[in-house]
């Protein structure tokens, strides 16, 4: 009897030696058996509930296993819609194309879940959530009506020398233009003037910062010094000279690269909005982004875009003193390698001012924006997303230039300007439906 228990003993004992072997760290430190009577998973959470990454970029999601002393905190990841966004063995998203996606951490003890819902926006562009907001400004642009927009994409910057020259070199060799030379560019179809190269017919000078030489499109070089010996490279300073035909070709064009459908039809320069491609933001989504606080609260349309602290029209002894911090104008704007011969001024590298509160920059100053909608005077009706009578003679224009006055920058000021013409103070940004 005495020798049969001191076996079993014997052999309990050897039962546990083997069981603390294999319970030890193999030097993997993922695969440790679970021993029974262990902390047990109760829940996980991510660092985010929703986040926003731009196409191309990506972001680290972390989770966390409760309770901290739990014995497996192994997990895994999924996607809900892989053609928006993937997920990482680490929990690392990227941003693949504009949407949403569902993002979930899953524990292996206990299967528990926790998402993250990702929101994909175009590259350079912020998204816009919809709502409703007076439009217009007592004394700016009357009558002030009600408008109410559905959400949408706006691109970050005012479109720059360097995108315009890709995008173009791109169409001309796809036989987009039906003439081409170092003074112009016209589409095929009717044969508008997209980009005047040779503006210095106008005696203002050449204030086109792109070349076409031996069949090539580039950003003019050799102007100006850089502080360091060097000219100054203007290929981040926005597109001027560039008609309102050439903004919505550049739109059609940059779409087909990116293999998305166009959304204007150049035979007759209509748009369909509902296609996913870039186009002109209407003057609507214009001043709703230009004047947009937290979609509840809105910039006064006599300032200028982005600037809380006061007014800049009229000029009467209140305005703001620091609208200079969000725009390039008159004032500040200064001789450059590329100045205009009657201002002596000239534009500016985007970015180099405050953004608003979407983070959009340069809304009001440095190149005033081509919108879609022809010019009208304002009804006093309300409306939901508008854009503009069917026809006219007149494209609006919006947010002032570098030699304006700073009555010119408010966010609500309105301009207009034949679709064919061009400036040295004319550009654009991109806007997309969501």
């Amino acid at each position: 009897m005495r020798r049969f228990a001191g076996m079993v003993f014997v052999g309990l004992i050897m039962f546990l030696g083997m069981s603390l072997v294999g319970c030890g760290d193999d030097g993997g430190g993922s695969d440790i058996p679970i021993i029974p009577g262990s902390t047990a998973v109760t829940g996980v959470s991510l660092n985010k509930s929703s986040t926003t990454i731009g196409v191309g970029l990506s972001e680290q999601l972390t989770a966390t296993v409760e309770p901290a002393d739990a014995a497996d905190k192994s997990v895994s990841w999924s996607s809900d819609n892989e053609s928006i966004a993937t997920v990482a063995s680490d929990g690392t998203v990227t941003a693949i194309a504009a949407g949403i996606a569902t993002i979930t951490v899953t524990t292996t003890d206990g299967g528990f879940t926790a998402v993250c819902e990702v929101m994909v926006i175009p590259k350079d562009m912020v998204y816009v959530p919809g709502g409703t907001f007076q439009m217009g400004y007592d004394g700016v642009a009357t009558p002030v009506h009600e408008v109410t927009l559905s959400n949408f994409y706006m691109g970050k910057y005012e479109v720059t020398n360097a995108q315009v020259v890709e995008v173009f070199n791109w169409a001309n060799a796809e036989g987009k233009f039906v003439e081409v030379n170092e003074n112009t560019v016209r589409n095929t179809g009717d044969s508008q003037e997209l980009l005047d190269l040779d503006d210095d017919d106008d005696d203002e000078g050449c204030h086109c910062l792109i070349e076409y030489i031996g069949g090539t499109f580039s950003v003019k070089s050799g102007l100006g010094d850089d502080g360091n010996g060097d000219s100054v490279d203007l290929s981040n300073y926005p597109c001027v000279e560039i008609s309102w035909y050439g903004a919505a070709a550049f739109c059609n064009y940059l779409s087909e690269m990116e293999g998305l459908t166009p959304c204007y039809d150049l035979s007759d320069w209509s748009c369909n909005f509902s296609n996913n491609g870039y186009r002109l933001p209407t003057e609507a989504e214009w001043e709703y982004a230009a004047r947009y606080i937290d979609g509840i609260s809105w910039l006064p349309g006599n300032h200028a875009s982005g600037d809380e602290t006061g007014y800049c029209y009229p000029i009467d002894g209140g305005e703001s003193t620091v609208f200079g911090d969000y725009a390039w104008y008159y004032d500040n704007s200064g001789t450059t390698p590329h100045s205009d011969l009657w201002s002596s001024r000239g534009t500016h590298e985007f970015s180099t001012k405050a953004a608003n509160e979407l983070g959009l920059y340069d809304m009001s100053g440095n190149v005033y924006e081509w919108c879609y909608d022809w010019w009208s005077s304002y009804g006093s009706g309300s409306d939901i997303n508008p854009t503009g009578p069917i026809s006219g003679t007149d494209r609006v224009l919006r947010g002032g230039d570098f030699t304006d006055d700073s009555n010119d920058l408010c966010a609500s000021n309105r301009r207009d300007n034949a679709p064919f013409e061009s400036s040295s103070g004319f550009g654009f940004r991109f806007a997309r439906t969501y």
